[in-house]
């Protein structure tokens, strides 16, 4: 039996739970550890790039996408450094199921409210809300923020799965979502418009 996934067990104060996914066999693993793959026989280190978000920033993302389904749902992250910090829900202009186009009084409100803080646009989310979290032909013709990390929620399954990616020259690569668990007694950063 080929094995794709060698494991070890990260031990950390802050709670970590980290989204990657297997390139040779597509097998999504997500608990506390995730740190090397065996592709083609060969192991190799993990090294991905990855994106830092609160597990609250995500319970958003994910009810907008169910409020908002069986339309395509968007919105925009604010962050520095790869971590997100805040998240700007806007409203699809397009109010398709199979495409968005963010609204353009909401993005620019976005864009002065994430210019006014310091921060940088992130990330740029949207909802499959029955296809896979996986960029479509249109996601990646229409990739205009190289410097941005694309999410994916894919609502096709229960539970709803969510993916990280970087389209840079129509060229797509994954990016890990570092989803950071809060203590009970702390608050993650956020904003909504």
């Amino acid at each position: 039996m080929e094995l794709h996934h060698q494991a070890k067990r990260r031990h950390q104060r802050n709670r970590k739970v980290i989204f990657r996914q297997c390139l040779n066999c597509q097998e999504r693993k997500g608990q506390d550890f995730v740190l090397a793959l065996r592709l083609c026989g060969e192991e190799k280190k993990l090294e991905m790039e990855s994106l830092k978000l609160s597990s609250r920033l995500i319970d958003q993302m994910i009810a907008q996408a169910r409020t908002e389904a069986p339309l395509e749902t968007c919105g925009v992250l604010g962050g520095r450094d790869g971590q997100a910090m805040a998240l700007y829900p806007i409203a699809n202009a397009l109010r398709s199921t199979v495409r968005y186009q963010a609204e353009p009084e909401g993005l620019l409100a976005a864009f002065l409210d994430i210019e006014a803080h310091g921060w940088d646009i992130i990330g740029i989310y949207h909802s499959h809300p029955a296809g896979p979290e996986e960029p479509s032909a249109t996601d990646i013709a229409e990739a205009y923020y190289p410097d941005a990390v694309y999410i994916i929620i894919s609502l096709a399954h229960a539970p709803p799965s969510i993916r990280g990616f970087r389209i840079v020259n129509k060229q797509v690569s994954p990016v890990a979502l570092e989803v950071e668990t809060p203590e009970k007694d702390s608050q993650p950063i956020f904003r909504t418009l």
